[in-house]
């Protein structure tokens, strides 16, 4: 059978998502480095999704300007 653009069986994505979980302390308003796993966090500048306990969090929440940190409004 013919298709148009990629066969069903060769998925390509080109939208690969990273998650990073963060155990914070008390008024902790900047996460960077290693998170609980080990992984070192880097992302896209303008390409980040920030959730704060299952809730996501609207971009004015939050500052993510460096690709290597995320900055917290308030802790």
């Amino acid at each position: 059978m013919a298709y148009l653009g990629n066969r069903p069986d060769n998925v390509i994505s080109n939208n690969a998502q990273n998650e990073f979980n963060y155990t914070a302390t008390s008024n902790q308003t900047t996460f960077t480095g290693a998170d609980s796993s080990g992984n070192i966090l880097a992302y896209s500048v303008g390409n980040v999704e920030v959730f704060f306990n299952g809730a996501r969090l609207e971009e004015s929440d939050f500052t993510a300007t460096n690709g290597t940190s995320i900055v917290l409004g308030t802790g």
